[in-house]
């Protein structure tokens, strides 16, 4: 089971995907914006844009994961993977801002035998999940194929991020939730209005933004994506994501 589901009102088939109906503004103002950033960018129109890559179409909202409580107050996530090899807290070194403790699951499916290891990180007072770190083809003191961070704010929008070895890809996927109210426009023009697609990339194919707004005022959250191929980088993150999770291998058992 994926802690993160799809959106119920965007993206996939058969879903209304939550894109600007203004597509010349948007083209103009997410292609200066594009441009300032990754000079050398080039601009797709609305009807032929760069496909994004699988990763991108894939990206999904995180949620914090269905909570029990501790004996001390403090939340453990509830996800299912597969059969538990070992789960529980461990004390590691983090920065100030993160509490002492970290939670872990160790899981393995036994239809395809793929372990996943999951993280959550904690607030100073731990009674808060700030990031979910989920590893997908986890096995111990092995380099890390992929890794999705969940990241929780306190107050703003909610960030997934994710690091994939195979495509050399760092992906970020910002979603602003906004509240949701009926439409003023009849079913028809409202479809017509959210069933638009604009997507960005540089020539040469190394960066990527999906924009999905929804000017109808009526869907429960917009999205931006953004991803980049960089091999190198991705397996330097990958490399301390593995390190952070030796300790953890090395805490639980002391």
């Amino acid at each position: 089971m994926r802690v993160s589901r799809s959106p119920e009102k965007r993206g996939g088939a058969g879903k209304i995907i939550m894109i600007s109906a203004l597509v010349i503004a948007v083209l103009v103002v997410g292609g200066l914006a594009f441009t300032f950033l990754l000079p050398g960018s080039d601009q797709a129109e609305a009807g032929a844009a760069q496909p994004a890559s699988g990763a991108t179409a894939a990206a999904t909202e995180p949620e914090v994961p269905a909570q029990q409580v501790s004996e001390d107050g403090i939340p453990i996530p509830t996800v299912t993977f597969g059969e538990i090899l070992g789960e529980g807290f461990v004390e590691v070194n983090l920065p100030p801002e993160f509490g002492k403790q970290v939670w872990y699951t160790n899981q393995v499916d036994t239809t395809n035998r793929e372990t996943t290891m999951y993280v959550a990180l904690y607030n100073q007072n731990q009674d808060t999940i700030v990031r979910t770190i989920q590893m997908d083809g986890y096995l111990k003191g092995q380099p890390l194929d992929d890794a999705q961070i969940s990241v929780h704010y306190p107050v703003g929008p909610k960030r997934l991020v994710r690091y994939n070895r195979e495509h050399g890809t760092i992906q970020v996927a910002q979603f602003y939730d906004q509240p949701y109210t009926h439409s003023l426009f009849t079913p028809k023009l409202r479809v017509a209005l959210v069933n638009q697609e604009v997507a960005l990339s540089n020539a040469e194919g190394t960066y990527h933004v999906q924009l999905q707004l929804d000017p109808t005022g009526v869907s429960d959250s917009e999205q931006l994506i953004f991803e980049q191929t960089r091999p190198k980088l991705v397996e330097d993150v990958l490399a301390e994501l593995r390190l952070f999770v030796a300790r953890i291998e090395e805490n639980r058992v002391n």
